[in-house]
């Protein structure tokens, strides 16, 4: 995983990550280079290598400079940015790279795996003044391993379009399932077809708890009560 920082002049990767990964397959283009990290402490460049790295829908070649003794295994930095037209969107934690050619998730770098995607829109949509709809849409990554999970709207759908989406717990069936839609405004809305609406976090089934029965263990939620309402006593006294 790499990270993206905008802070970065140029993209980089450390020396330990290249020669653990890369070094028996990409020829390493040896050059000096010092830089200062964002700690202030100079760093010393190897060289440089081009590979195609992979992002959303798009693969391209990239420029990386080697430095050892770098924190970071890979960097994308603002030559990486510029180059490609990429905009980190805040409001979705997406970026998008090519002029909205493709647009992938953020991470907070904990989450490594793949269980998070995007849903699109399946057809052209028009949504009724005043009204709730359910609307389809699908998985935009056709290898979506689990059929269960949960959908959450984009929240920039309420400041882009007015319009409201439920967060859902849905089966997916050939990469396909609805979304809840309110439109609260007096004018209908329309949302093209591959329209980015949402994501989709599958759910591992097994770790789901099981029912509820008559041999299941209860919180004692009387007591919690009426200790709340003790306290509540002890606040209005005062």
């Amino acid at each position: 995983m790499a990270m993206v920082d905008s802070g970065a002049t140029i993209s980089a990767i450390s020396a330990d990550f290249y020669y653990a990964n890369l070094h028996k397959k990409v020829t390493l283009k040896k050059a000096s280079l010092l830089a200062t990290g964002a700690s202030g402490a100079s760093l010393r460049g190897i060289g440089t290598i081009e590979v195609p790295i992979e992002i959303g829908r798009l693969t391209m070649q990239q420029t990386f400079h080697i430095f050892e003794n770098f924190a970071h295994s890979i960097i994308l930095g603002l030559d990486f940015l510029d180059q490609q037209k990429a905009r980190l969107n805040f409001d979705d934690k997406t970026l998008v790279l090519q002029s909205g050619i493709t647009e992938v998730p953020l991470t907070n770098g904990d989450n490594n795996d793949n269980s998070i995607c995007f849903i699109s829109l399946v057809n052209d949509e028009v949504i009724p003044s005043r009204s709730e709809v359910i609307i389809p849409v699908q998985t935009v990554d056709k290898s979506i391993k689990s059929k269960l999970g949960i959908i959450e709207p984009n929240p920039a759908l309420v400041g882009k379009q007015n319009i409201v989406g439920a967060t859902c717990l849905v089966q997916i069936r050939n990469n396909k399932t609805f979304l809840q839609v309110l439109n609260p405004t007096n004018a209908k809305v329309r949302l093209s077809k591959h329209t980015k609406i949402g994501k989709f976090s599958e759910i591992i089934e097994n770790s789901i708890s099981s029912e509820i029965t008559d041999d299941t263990i209860e919180i004692n939620s009387i007591d919690k009560g009426t200790q709340n309402k003790n306290i509540m006593k002890q606040s209005t006294s005062k």
